[in-house]
């Protein structure tokens, strides 16, 4: 039977894995691959997988006056224990690559710290509010390709897009600091006091490398750089009858999104891993209070986004 060259490398892909890099030159000479072929570098992969990312962070809001220059308050998310599921997958085809990931998962721990300075109130005043029934929601899509390919190690660029929906709610009101805004037992623990929805639309510019120690670790990284973040968001102040709604929220900004991934190949096809992931996200932009109060005006806010985490993964290539 002859093997044409593609079914050569696929099939030198399939049986592990590079024969140049782990077998030795003149074994991948025996099945008509080049040394530059390796299971890094198959001429045709793909990959599928589920993963797991248990993260923490905050994501925190400063408002101003009308001309930016005079801080009113600040809400604070903090601690927010979040635990997400994903599919993943990549295809690649002759050293160009299509990537992308899907996920979902729940903030079940958290707090709220919200500051108001003066002369919006006499004195400093700080609260604070348990924060449960969080969400999160995500999705990245990127493209690009691999500027370098060795047996053992190659490096690509990649361009794409990401979005990420966080959903947080306080819960309760106790009094920290100065000015008495929450009397005792004026709001239960378990009213809903304030809800947060913001949507990160970024695009996302970066790099990724992969490099095969022996013939069972394989180590991946990626950065990217987020040049245009647009953000969507939402406050609901569910105990301010003067507001008649959500107050819209828009910005834009910048960001950046770090990850990495040991995986271990358990057999041919099968790898298993445990990594890191960082993702930071801020804007410049405006409280639209003009379009929920009466004589409300436009006010210069800024938002900024921290998860951070370790993740846990399955996957097949085929």
């Amino acid at each position: 039977m002859r093997f044409g060259r593609a079914t050569k490398i696929t099939l030198a892909c399939a049986l592990g894995l590079g024969l140049a890099a782990v077998q030795g030159r003149a074994l991948a000479a025996d099945f008509g691959v080049s040394a530059k072929s390796g299971a890094l570098n198959c001429s045709y992969s793909a990959t599928l997988g589920t993963r797991y990312w248990y993260a923490t962070g905050n994501t925190e809001k400063t408002l101003y006056d009308s001309t930016g220059d005079i801080r009113l308050s600040r809400l604070t998310y903090d601690d927010l224990d979040t635990h997400a599921g994903e599919v993943f997958g990549e295809i690649t085809d002759d050293g160009i690559f299509a990537k992308g990931n899907a996920g979902l998962g729940w903030s079940l721990r958290g707090s709220l710290q919200d500051e108001d300075f003066p002369p919006v109130l006499p004195d400093y005043s700080s609260t604070k509010s348990d924060q449960d029934d969080g969400h999160v929601y995500y999705v990245t899509i990127d493209g690009g390709k691999y500027l370098i390919e060795r047996p053992n190690v190659r490096l690509g660029v990649f361009a794409g897009y990401n979005w990420l929906r966080q959903q947080v709610h306080a819960y309760g009101c106790q009094q920290e600091a100065a000015f008495e805004i929450c009397q005792p037992g004026d709001v239960p623990d378990g009213a809903k006091v304030i809800s947060q929805e913001n949507d990160w639309h970024s695009a996302r510019i970066g790099m990724k490398a992969d490099a095969l120690i022996g013939d069972r670790i394989l180590v991946s990284a990626e950065g990217a750089i987020l040049p245009y973040v647009y953000l969507d968001g939402a406050d609901s102040h569910h105990l301010r009858p003067d507001l008649a709604g959500s107050i819209p929220e828009t910005g834009t900004g910048w960001g950046y999104q770090l990850e990495g991934m040991v995986n271990y190949r358990l057999n041919d096809s099968f790898t298993i891993g445990l990594g890191g992931r960082y993702w930071h996200m801020e804007t410049d932009g405006n409280a639209h209070f003009e379009n929920i109060a009466a004589g409300g005006t436009a006010q210069d806010e800024d938002w900024s986004v921290d998860m951070f985490g370790v993740t846990a993964q399955a996957a097949v290539t085929f």
